[in-house]
């Protein structure tokens, strides 16, 4: 009998083993399922050298094309997850069915504080954003959305001891000494934790957390909008959740939402342009696709009239897209940590969301602001602190300076200021308390960075003082370019050395974009910038960090670690299609050219193949914009 089982148990635990290997040429592999390019085969020699990397690629490659895959791994966090309640993949599995995301372990426990350096340039950095916007007649108000552990904590492991502060209170209290008008979400919504307002298997908040939040940041700026809290509503197992997802890519359970039925005030997108179907393409943006959302806008006639709204959200502004569309004429969604606050009109109501796991963001890269000049007076009193190193850039809009101080330097309040000195002037101008670790290429914790305006009253050489908690640093020489420069001659740009590889891709003055194309070759033939570049980062764990540069008619996402192209939008501007289509040619002569499409109708058409995913959209019958997506 105990033969006979061993025998049993071999022959169950070889075809286990051996089912995913024979089924490999059959079934779908998931990247296949993902729709993302697979990882090519390693080879055992790179360069003329032996590839010591091969056998960690080999894996990354046959991972790639294992069937099952997915499936044994759900199986597999089933067991770990809701037998053995163990986390893994990302997720700490909590009691009662509850998920949190690993890094809220940290902000709960404070295991991660920030220096008080940082929490004062937090501070420091809104308020001049704030000081900025209601220079210009508009309201701010500063959203920092709680993670679920603050407002669920005791569904957390046992193991997880709460602190008695963290990052989100400490930059609370300080937002309150340095006077920035913020929405206090975190007593807010743990007030109102009872009416379940979290899902309980997704990171984010549920619809009716939204619209609580909705009210609160209304509140906070002390605008008239619309009530919703009466609308009807069903409550449904409907929702796919982030978490469960990660612990369960094969197919795991569903989440309750809060489905509301509000007669929102007709409204359209002006950017995408060429959207047909409004309803549809907002609730893609409400997804967690986060396809091409990093810049939406929107115009609504029935609205209150001279409205407008700049936001900058990441994944928990999703379910506020309606509520805020319905209450502004015009209306701006922007998912960067580079907020565009140069360019706002006067009168904008700008609210600054993000989620208490990424507070660290608002102190990544300084925002698009011109310096505010202050009186010389606050440099009064200081000590000599010696010599500094400066980066100075002249970038057309103005010249941009930053630079760090060391990593022990005791900021005090974190205010910084430049001092430009010479013979004839002496001017002074407040600086973001901002590290610039992409420009400067190296990792450091206390910096400064500011845009002095051409037209600020500075045009000549200077000497530059860097100024902070009373010691003044030496930093040099630097030359301003006032508002009449001297014209340049212009630089001819140099040839991309770029092969075409795709039959599908964008051409700008001789530059090809198309996914995984290096763009750096095609950078210099795409011209100025219309608008600062910026930085992605999701919510999401494992999401690449990626850059996102506009041009004219064209935005084109480049990633931060090889300068590989992610994502092509193309909807207005010069730039051709495949070198011969510009935007309004005729649906018969794109598909004459590309052939039939994976998909069509009489909108749009879309084609899945060398490893990106084009999407071609037509208003009666012409091109009207293109994106192109990774694809399978």
């Amino acid at each position: 009998m105990n033969k006979a089982f061993q025998i049993i148990y071999a022959t169950l635990f070889t075809g286990i083993c051996v089912t995913p290997l024979v089924l490999l040429p059959v079934l779908k592999t998931d990247a296949q399922i993902e729709k993302r390019e697979l990882t090519e085969f390693p080879s055992f020699v790179e360069e003329g050298k032996i590839n010591y990397s091969f056998s960690t690629q080999f894996e990354s490659w046959f991972n790639d094309r294992m069937p099952l895959r997915s499936q044994m791994l759900s199986a597999a966090n089933i067991v770990k997850g809701e037998v053995l309640h163990t986390s893994t993949s990302n997720v700490i599995v909590g009691k009662d069915g509850w998920l949190f995301y690993d890094n809220e372990g940290q902000d709960f426990m404070n295991t991660n504080a920030m220096s008080q350096n940082q929490v004062n340039a937090v501070a420091v950095t809104l308020s001049l954003i704030q000081e900025e916007v209601q220079n210009k007649g508009g309201k701010f108000t500063f959203v920092p959305a709680p993670n679920k552990a603050s407002v669920y904590g005791e569904y957390l492991p046992y193991n997880y001891i709460k602190a008695d502060e963290n990052n989100l209170t400490r930059i609370c209290k300080a937002l309150k000494e340095y006077g920035v008008n913020y929405t206090d979400l975190p007593s807010v919504l743990v007030a109102n934790k009872d009416k379940g307002i979290y899902h309980r298997r997704d990171s984010h908040w549920n619809y009716l957390g939204a619209m609580i939040g909705y009210n609160s940041i209304m509140d906070s700026l002390g605008t008239e909008h619309k009530n919703y809290d009466n609308a009807p509503y069903k409550y449904e197992l409907t929702w796919r959740a982030d978490l469960d997802k990660l612990l369960y890519p094969a197919g795991g359970f569903m989440d309750y939402q809060y489905e509301y039925d509000i007669a929102y005030d007709d409204f359209k997108f002006t950017t995408p342009k060429g959207v047909k179907d409004v309803k549809e393409q907002l609730a893609t943006f409400m997804s967690d696709k986060e396809e091409g959302d990093s810049n939406i806008k929107t115009s609504n006639k029935n609205a209150r009239e001279g409205s407008v709204l700049y936001m900058v959200r990441d994944s928990f502004g999703r379910a506020l897209l309606p509520m805020m569309i319905d209450n502004y004429g015009e209306a701006t969604f922007k998912r960067t940590n580079c907020p565009d606050v140069a360019s706002i009109k006067e009168g904008t109501d700008f609210v600054y969301e993000i989620v208490e796991r990424n507070l660290n963001n608002v102190i990544s890269t300084a925002p698009f602001m011109y310096a505010p000049e202050r009186d010389t007076a606050v440099i009064t009193g200081v000590k000599d602190g010696g010599q500094i190193n400066v980066n100075a850039k002249e970038e057309g809009f103005g010249l941009r300076i930053y630079g760090g101080f060391a990593d022990d330097f005791d900021m005090g309040n974190a205010r910084v200021y430049l001092r430009f000195t010479n013979a004839d002037s002496d001017k002074v101008f407040e600086a973001f308390p901002i590290y610039e670790s992409t420009m400067i290429e190296a990792e450091g914790i206390n910096g400064f960075s500011a845009i002095i305006a051409s037209d600020c009253g500075l045009n000549g050489e200077y000497d530059l003082s860097v100024i902070s908690n009373g010691v003044e640093f030496k930093g040099g020489k630097v030359t301003v370019v006032g508002t009449e420069p001297e014209p340049a001659e212009p630089e001819t740009p140099a040839e991309p050395e770029q092969k075409v590889t795709k039959d599908i891709y964008v051409e700008v003055n001789g530059g090809i974009l198309a996914i995984d194309a290096d763009f750096s070759l095609a950078k210099d033939a795409l011209g100025t910038e219309t608008s600062p570049s910026e930085v992605l980062t999701s919510c999401d764990p494992g999401y690449p960090d990626q850059i996102i540069h506009y041009y004219d008619g064209l935005t084109v996402y480049e990633k931060e670690d090889d300068h590989a192209i992610r994502g092509i939008e193309f909807n207005g501007g010069e730039a051709t299609l495949s070198g011969k289509f510009k935007l309004g040619s005729d649906k018969k002569d794109i598909l004459d050219l590309l052939g039939k499409p994976d998909m069509d109708d009489e909108d749009s058409v879309t084609y899945d193949r060398d490893g990106q995913y084009t999407r071609i959209n037509f208003d009666d019958g012409k091109v009207s914009s293109i994106f192109i997506n990774p694809g399978t």
